[in-house]
């Protein structure tokens, strides 16, 4: 899907996916051509910006986000007198029971029913209000104050054909405006899907895989993971920027998970390390040890976002792939939650989030080493499991502001788990029936793709999804925009196995708990 401004009749301007500004355009350099180029150029920057109205290129508005990743389905029509025929707004393809977010900041004015029709309005400030509504439920309250991305209710039936949908009004001093000279930049690529051939094609297989998956289609709308060729080409023309876990350490050997996009098929040159400990040294990243990783994770998230402008500067007009293990995957979500606060132009794209066993929902370990605060046997536990850390027996301090955020239910995971912050980035979720650190069901994200791949040894541990085969084939297949991975009979047995996992840990805590 592309944000698109007609200027006249004839020029169409197509905004890159999620980037915030235009990327460069490079024009040949025809030596008879210069000077009627530069008239061009001066003649189409003057009608383009007498075209947009005011509002839209005002930088004193805020920029709005897509509410739902979703295709516009009908765009604007506006009527010719103020009470003809029109459409005034735009509609989005959703399924009935998509979450909708608030495009941005500002103060619910209107939440209920409209001749039937469940709405929400909200005032931006400066004349500007956006209006949501084919909702099947809301969830906020006249007169709450909501940040960028918080979940304002879901989506109904639409008010045309379509399945599901919903339907976003833009007004401008009490007149209706097209949402779409509103909307910061959105990714064209969404509407390309390709997948690796893992198999012989029919022409029953091609429908199956490459038809788009229409309202009513009969045909299955996934494909079967197989394993991913040992030199595949690259997935896509991203960087990539990777992020470790808890206890994760580039000195030395560095953990499995630095070489995941090696092995997804990008080049050396464009694959990027995040450091805990900071950016300063050989291709932004300086060696970090277990302990750099057990900080506040939101410092973290800060540290992110300033590699990655710098990233930007190096490689300008280039898309980000994050890719992260554990604890890592709560950065970048923490990262993308700071960025949508206020549009910032220095940041690059990120096209596609995924991320390997990473506690979405909280890790009951960690939530088990806060409650043995409580018991006098519990403390000492902690204390002695401290001074291990400090003297490198043990790679993670039970102590650790980390710990304590990765717990269930911690205020951060809690406010992630309240708004979402994607506005375009794919997410592709990956867990392990039988990590004994992040249950399967722990590593959900709640209306994300999870993919959950067979277990590659009953006792590989918590980094062994980055390892496996299928794993990296869900992923490779995920980046190429490919059709989701069929469910596995995995999916069943993780939600059993990581129920199971979490009620001994948590019944170990109760059994230490009096002592």
């Amino acid at each position: 899907m592309a944000a698109r401004v007609s200027v006249g009749a004839s020029v169409t301007w197509l905004t890159d996916v999620g980037d915030r500004t235009s990327h460069d355009r490079s024009v040949s350099a025809h030596p008879n051509r210069g000077a009627m180029r530069a008239i061009v150029v001066a003649v189409v920057t003057v009608v383009a910006l007498a075209g947009i109205p005011p509002a839209a290129a005002s930088s004193d508005l805020p920029l709005l986000s897509p509410p739902v990743d979703a295709q516009i389905t009908r765009r604007f029509e506006e009527p010719r007198m103020d009470w003809g025929p029109g459409h005034r707004g735009i509609d989005y393809g959703v399924a009935a029971g998509t979450g909708v977010r608030a495009a941005t900041f500002g103060t619910i004015s209107f939440a209920g029913s409209v001749a039937g029709i469940l709405a929400v309005t909200i005032d931006h400030g400066r004349g500007l209000e956006t209006t949501y509504s084919q909702l099947a439920e809301v969830s906020v309250d006249a007169g709450e104050v909501v940040a960028a991305g918080t979940w304002i209710g879901v989506a109904g039936e639409a008010h045309s054909e379509l399945e599901g949908g919903l339907h976003l009004g833009v007004k401008l001093n009490g007149e209706y405006v097209d949402p779409e000279d509103h909307l910061g930049p959105v990714d064209a690529s969404r509407a390309i899907h390709l997948t690796r051939l893992v198999h012989s094609v029919s022409e029953d297989s091609l429908l199956a895989e490459y038809l788009p998956r229409l309202p009513g289609s009969p045909f299955r709308p996934c494909v079967p993971t197989q394993p991913l060729d040992e030199t595949p080409p690259p997935a896509n023309d991203n960087l990539a920027v990777v992020i470790g876990g808890i206890a994760s350490s580039t000195q030395g050997h560095p953990d499995d998970i630095f070489s995941v996009p090696a092995r997804l098929g990008y080049e050396t040159a464009d694959i990027f390390h995040f450091s805990y400990r900071g950016g300063d040294g050989h291709r932004l990243h300086e060696p970090y040890g277990p302990e750099d990783t057990w900080g506040d994770l939101r410092g973290y998230a800060a540290d992110l976002a300033e590699q990655l402008r710098r990233v930007r500067a190096q490689h300008p007009g280039r898309a980000i792939d994050l890719i992260a293990h554990s604890q890592g995957g709560i950065v970048a979500r923490y990262m993308l939650a700071l960025a949508a606060t206020e549009w910032d132009a220095s940041m690059p794209p990120i096209e596609n989030l995924i991320t390997f066993s990473t506690p979405h929902r909280g890790a009951p370990l960690a939530g088990a080493a806060g409650d043995l605060r409580s018991s006098p046997v519990g403390r000492v536990a902690l204390e002695a499991g401290s001074w291990l850390a400090e003297r490198g027996k043990i790679r993670i301090d039970p102590s650790a502001t980390a710990v304590d955020q990765l717990a269930p239910g911690s205020p951060l995971l809690d406010s992630l788990a309240s708004t979402d912050t994607m506005f375009g980035t794919r997410v592709l979720a990956l867990n392990l029936p039988n990590d004994p650190i992040v249950p399967a069901d722990r590593a959900v994200w709640p209306g994300k793709e999870t993919v959950t791949v067979p277990p590659t040894g009953w006792l590989a541990g918590h980094s062994a999804i980055v390892r496996s085969p299928f794993a990296l084939a869900s992923a490779y297949d995920f980046l190429r925009g490919g059709a989701p991975a069929c469910t596995n009979n995995w999916s069943g047995v993780a939600t059993g196995a990581g129920w199971l996992t979490g009620l001994f840990e948590r019944s170990l805590t109760r059994w230490i708990d009096p002592l």
